[in-house]
């Protein structure tokens, strides 16, 4: 996994991280932990994502606005995957960017 700015993560999938992306989808995120494969101990720490950031909801990165416009793919525990105008899909930290939803004023 590579950093590309603080709160945003490009990845490159292995077989293996695509398979267990699939099931955390099928089957929740607190069934595994990611570094253990073994039974979380403890709810994600730190900001609790927005109940506003569901899928098909447009949202701003504060801090990258030539990004443009995005639309939440996906979200999984802390992890928001938005489809930006100018950037494509961005993998976001919720517990380190909070994303800013746009209405349809803001447009």
């Amino acid at each position: 996994m590579v950093n590309v700015s603080p709160g945003v993560e490009a990845t490159a999938l292995r077989d293996s991280d695509l398979w267990y992306t699939i099931y955390q989808l099928i089957c929740g995120p607190k069934v595994l932990s990611r570094r253990t494969r073994g039974p979380l101990s403890h709810p994600a720490k730190g900001r609790v994502v927005s109940e506003e950031l569901v899928p098909g909801v447009l949202v701003r990165h504060p801090a990258q606005p030539d990004w443009g416009i995005g639309q939440v793919q996906s979200v999984v525990g802390h992890r928001v995957t938005v489809n930006f105008e100018h950037v494509g899909k961005q993998l976001i930290n919720a517990e380190v960017i909070s994303l800013e939803v746009v209405n349809g004023e803001d447009l």
